[in-house]
């Protein structure tokens, strides 16, 4: 059931980009390095792998890895544990705007029931990892 709403996402992988640059250009990570549009696709590709990992119930192993090393990353080269967070519940409600207008039935809230709470743990792994990583 959950699949539809990331199939859907999937197709929409060049509104996600789309997206995502309007994001960076207006809101840029606090001392994260500019990122280009190609950047920007393989960070939207990352994601939707992510989700799909997490929809299909295969392994966290992509999940793992960005949470366990992208996110302390962006904090080593100078990204805010602040501005991570900012950016990643901006980036969830962008998704969740995509996520709404592509289900046929905006308020069947078994998909969207799904990515939200995908996007609550989401945003709690990378709060967790971009503090974790600005202490030490």
């Amino acid at each position: 059931m959950t699949n539809r709403v990331v199939e859907m996402l999937e197709a929409s992988r060049d509104a996600l980009v789309a997206t995502a640059t309007r994001a960076v250009d207006r809101e840029p990570l606090q001392g994260a390095p500019s990122y280009s549009r190609d950047d920007l696709a393989q960070m939207v590709d990352g994601f939707l792998h992510v989700l799909r990992e997490r929809a299909d119930a295969r392994s966290d192993d992509a999940y793992e890895f960005y949470i366990d090393t992208v996110i302390p990353g962006l904090v080593a080269q100078g990204s805010s544990p602040e501005s991570i967070v900012h950016g990643t519940v901006a980036w969830c409600a962008r998704v969740m705007v995509l996520a709404t207008r592509g289900l046929p039935h905006p308020d069947d809230t078994v998909e969207l029931d799904w990515l939200a709470a995908f996007f609550a743990g989401y945003v709690r792994d990378i709060a967790n990892s971009a503090f974790r990583a600005a202490r030490k």
